[in-house]
């Protein structure tokens, strides 16, 4: 098994839905810090991937998922 983190989340119909992940930090040429993780739900059938990077800019802050507090 690859190391990794294993998760379980509580559906809105009750229901739950568990699987592992293997998160790699990875720093482009330009020097910010970007996550990438690949999923694998278990045991149905399932998988998938995403993406995180840091902003080039402060004003980048709140936009393509990066959480801010509100105004």
């Amino acid at each position: 098994m690859v190391p990794g983190l294993w998760y379980v989340r509580l559906r809105r119909d009750g229901a739950t839905a568990s699987g592992h992940r293997v998160p790699a930090v990875a720093e482009p040429p330009d020097g910010r810090v970007r996550v990438e993780e690949t999923r694998r739900r278990e045991p149905r059938p399932g998988s998938g991937t995403s993406a995180g990077e840091e902003p080039k800019e402060p004003a980048e802050l709140g936009k393509q998922g990066v959480p801010h507090a509100p105004d």
